[in-house]
């Protein structure tokens, strides 16, 4: 009867103790070259093989990539222990030449290792027309790859740029001039590599916000036309980005821990609302990170007004509560919508937008 108890006790140890040790698995490999391959080839994939070497079945959760030309397939079922399971990661190259790097991030029961895989690879471009590669017909002969750029975050103080290209597609040179939206943006401007453009050159459009010395917070829309040999022609160019502080001193910890920002919501639907009725609704914003949060712009359109305060601080581990209001005073029937645009110091997400929805009768 005592070995009978005995070994009852052992076996429940030995369970137990298999129970707390978490599944892993071991990736036969987790990056993977594809070299050189060819943009009209189609996609390409990998399967990255694993073994569970621990005690427990495991269990793959989700598994997310960097980009939308990557796309993971895997094994759904769980893999018991010593059995093998995959992620296949399949690369689409179509619009993609040149070299590629993707990391693909694999969630799992084991939730002290989160496991990253990665593929990398070179893109040879199919060739294509110029008028493939420029398809937007500005006029005069000129002929541009997009008309939209947009920057990203642009960090106060500093000057950055994105680029476009155009092409000349008449027989004859063309002089390249701008004519900017009104009121300009302060810092925005437009230059040519080659402003003086020979049949069928090319050359680089450089779209720059310089916020060095222009007090600028928010989203930023530069608009401007370009004229050709003097003539204004219809096309309308735009560069975006969004103007927030020069987060690049902050140590990985001030980044990663310093200011965060958690909003309790950052959308809400009325429903029904009669024109010209105010609906608001309460946020809260609460400060979870180490230092002071501070909000550094707030901007509402015309259709909705907030009582968060410009300039406003909330310690760390506070909170503040406030009103946005949807104005629908002339609103046809249909949706509506209000936005408020608020700026904050938290260097991880320093752009927040607020949505209020209703459906106008």
């Amino acid at each position: 009867m005592k070995r009978f108890v005995f070994i009852a006790v052992a076996l429940l140890a030995f369970w137990g103790a298999a129970a707390q040790q978490p599944s892993t698995m071991k990736f036969t490999a987790d990056e993977w070259d594809f070299g050189t391959i060819k943009e009209e080839g189609g996609k390409v994939s990998h399967r990255f093989e694993f073994t569970n070497s621990g005690p427990n079945p495991f269990v793959i959760q989700k598994v997310e990539t960097s980009c939308g030309c990557t796309t993971p397939t895997f094994t759904r079922e769980p893999v018991l222990p010593g059995r093998k399971g995959y992620v296949e990661i399949t690369y689409d190259p179509l619009y993609r030449p040149g070299s590629f790097r993707r990391e693909v991030t694999v969630t799992s029961n084991d939730r002290k290792n989160i496991n990253k895989l990665i593929i990398r690879g070179n893109v040879i471009a199919t060739p294509r027309t110029p008028q493939q590669e420029f398809p937007v017909e500005v006029g005069g002969g000129l002929m541009a790859s997009r008309t939209t750029v947009g920057v990203g975050y642009l960090a106060r103080g500093t000057s950055q740029a994105g680029t476009l290209e155009y092409y000349n597609d008449s027989k004859n040179s063309v002089t390249l001039g701008v004519e900017y939206e009104s009121p300009a943006i302060p810092g925005f401007s437009v230059s040519f590599s080659s402003p003086v453009l020979q049949p069928g050159a090319r050359g680089v459009m450089t779209l720059t916000f310089d916020l060095r010395s222009a007090d600028l917070w928010g989203r930023l829309t530069g608009g401007f036309y370009l004229t050709v040999n003097g003539r204004k022609m219809p096309v309308r160019f735009t560069a975006t980005g969004i103007a927030v502080e020069d987060f690049s001193n902050l140590t990985p910890e001030q980044f990663n821990q310093g200011v965060r920002a958690d909003f309790t919501a950052q959308y809400y639907h009325f429903g029904d609302v009669r024109a010209g009725e105010e609906k608001t609704k309460n946020f809260t914003v609460t400060n979870t990170g180490r230092l002071p949060l501070v909000v550094r712009y707030v901007h509402p359109d015309e259709h909705m007004s907030v009582t968060l305060k410009q300039g406003a601080v909330i310690r760390p581990g506070g909170s503040v509560t406030f009103s946005g209001t949807l104005r629908t005073e002339g609103a046809r029937p249909g949706r509506f919508m209000g936005t408020t645009v608020i700026i904050l110091n938290d260097p991880q997400r320093p752009m927040r937008e607020l949505r209020l929805t209703g459906n106008v009768i």
